[in-house]
Order: C-alpha cells, then sequence, then structure tokens
C-alpha cells in the first residue's frame, strides 16, 4: 500500500509539473514586443508562443492614436498580464501613441499623459509582472519634467513597480550623458537602436535608398556595435540601474538579418543589457518568421 501510494504521489507531481508553465531558463531578460492591435486573445497566444521559445519578458505597445479609450487599453492590457503572470513574463507596458490622433509619440496634452498613468497605476499597483515605460521614443520638448510629472503620479499609487525612461530620439546616442529621473524608485534606462538606418530599413530606407548595406561593412563592423553596446552597458554601471534596448529590429528582407540579429543579443546578453526585438508578427517588414535564417537566430537566442 505504501508502495502504490508513493508512486501515485510521485505520478501526480510528475502531472503538476507536465501542466505548469515553464519559467525560462535563463537570467537575462529578453523577449519580443507584441502586436497589440490584434484581438486579446490572440495576444494571449502569441505571448504563450513566445514564452515556450524562451522569453521572459514582453512589450506591449499602447496605442490611444487608434484607440482612445483608456478603459478599452486597461482591459486588453489587464487580460495579457494575467497571461504573463501566469507564465512569469514581465509585461512593459509602454504609450506607443499617447495621443488620440496622433500617429506618433506626441504629448499634446500633459495633464491626460499623467491621468492616463494614474489609471494604468490604479489598475495594477498590486499585479505582479508589470513595469511601467512612460513613453515610446519621445519627442516632447520637455520631455524630462513631463516624465517627472508622470512618474511620480505613479509613485503616489504604485511604490514598487519599474518605471522605463528613455531619452528623446531612437538612437543610442544619449547614453553617454543621460540620467535617470531625480527622487524616482526603481528606474530602468531604455535605449532604442535605430542607429543604422541604412542597414536596418532596407529596402525600405526613410531617404528611399534602396542600395543594400552590408552587415558587416566599413562602420558597420562587430566592433562598430561594441562600441555602440559598451556605451549602454556603461549607463547602467554609472546609474547604478538595468539598461534596456527597449527597440531593435531590421528588415526580415535584408540579407544580413540573421546574422545582425545574432550579433547583436549575443552582444547585449554578454553586457548585461535587457533585449526587446521589434517586432512579434506585427507587420510583414519585421515577421521574421519569414525569414528562416533570422528566426533560427532568433530562436536560438531566446532558448540560451
Amino acid at each position: 500500500m505504501l508502495r502504490y501510494l508513493t508512486k501515485l504521489a510521485s505520478a501526480l507531481l510528475t502531472a503538476a509539473f507536465a501542466l505548469a508553465p515553464m519559467p525560462a531558463a535563463h537570467a537575462q531578460s529578453q523577449g519580443m514586443m507584441l502586436a497589440t492591435l490584434n484581438p486579446t486573445p490572440v495576444i494571449q497566444q502569441d505571448v504563450a508562443r513566445l514564452h515556450t521559445l524562451g522569453a521572459d519578458m514582453v512589450r506591449f505597445p499602447v496605442y490611444f492614436s487608434y484607440e482612445p479609450s483608456v478603459t478599452v487599453w486597461l482591459d486588453k492590457a489587464d487580460a495579457v498580464l494575467a497571461t504573463c503572470e501566469s507564465r512569469n513574463v514581465t509585461c512593459v507596458v509602454d504609450f506607443h501613441h499617447p495621443t488620440p490622433g496622433h500617429f506618433n509619440s506626441d504629448i499634446v496634452d500633459v495633464n491626460d499623459f499623467v491621468a492616463k498613468w494614474q489609471a494604468f497605476a490604479q489598475r495594477f499597483q498590486s499585479r505582479t509582472r508589470i513595469w511601467y515605460d512612460l513613453c515610446n521614443e519621445p519627442n516632447h520638448p520637455q520631455w524630462r519634467s513631463v516624465a517627472l510629472q508622470a512618474a511620480q503620479a505613479i509613485r503616489a499609487i504604485d511604490p514598487v513597480h519599474k518605471i522605463v525612461f528613455a531619452p528623446r530620439g531612437t538612437t543610442t546616442a544619449p547614453a553617454t550623458t543621460f540620467n535617470p529621473l531625480a527622487g524616482i524608485t526603481n528606474q530602468v534606462l531604455e535605449f532604442h537602436f535605430y542607429n543604422w538606418t541604412d542597414v536596418q530599413f532596407h529596402p525600405y530606407s526613410p531617404a528611399g535608398d534602396t542600395q543594400v548595406t552590408a552587415y558587416p561593412s566599413p562602420g558597420r563592423t562587430g566592433a562598430d556595435l561594441d562600441a555602440l553596446l559598451n556605451a549602454v552597458r556603461d549607463a547602467g554601471l554609472r546609474t547604478g540601474l538595468p539598461v534596456l534596448i527597449g527597440e531593435v529590429a531590421i528588415s526580415r528582407e535584408h540579407p544580413n538579418a540573421g546574422r545582425f540579429l545574432r550579433d547583436f543579443a549575443a552582444k547585449c546578453r554578454a553586457r548585461n543589457i535587457k533585449l526587446i526585438l521589434h517586432a512579434y508578427r506585427e507587420a510583414d517588414i519585421w515577421n521574421y518568421e519569414l525569414n528562416p535564417n533570422a528566426w533560427t537566430q532568433i530562436t536560438n537566442w531566446l532558448a540560451l
């Protein structure tokens, strides 16, 4: 009888582990940005798939340009966060388009911007696995002051969860002098890497240049990438804060996309830089599953 009970207990324990979501094996936060204009169940499926591949972090962009209702976004984020929590995946909620009618990072009404963050902090203050990413690629001329107001409003409600603060712009250029918000606890410094648009946006260059700039090529070598990522790492060492590259992308059509993604991810991991790739199934240009080599490099990185 004792032997039977022992076997039964062992079988039940094995079944429980088989059913439970397995955490990522690595300590380095890594993942991809979600396509949040999709229906909520689709986004939840994407979180589950990315977690299965090894992601322990996703970025949840909020687009008030497409959907101005704060309630709609709160409910959608709530459901996706529940999926993240069940799988120990951190959900980085970012205001991607903060203002209705503006398909960019314009902040037209500062009071409205702050009030929206208060609503998010109120909804999620008691939850786990959420970070507040104040604004995607902010371009407000008094951005530091605006960010401080939003961060203070969040901290008045939620003293715990991380606040992600990024400089203006789309590159790592500010890293050498960028400082955190004064008086705000538990910050993460965020940078984006669109330093090499001639490489990363081929054949969709903003300048209309359809000529391929290879990676590596002069001025676009692994050593050049080292120097840029060293500056990001050093920003964290100088301030004592975690650092995140919240976006990096390369057109999946670029002939060297796989090599660029492989090198970028490996170099971030070596420097303890948290990394979120842009983007998971958001648009064909970034749909790396359509490029088998690039997708192999991403899945290999996530699985480490």
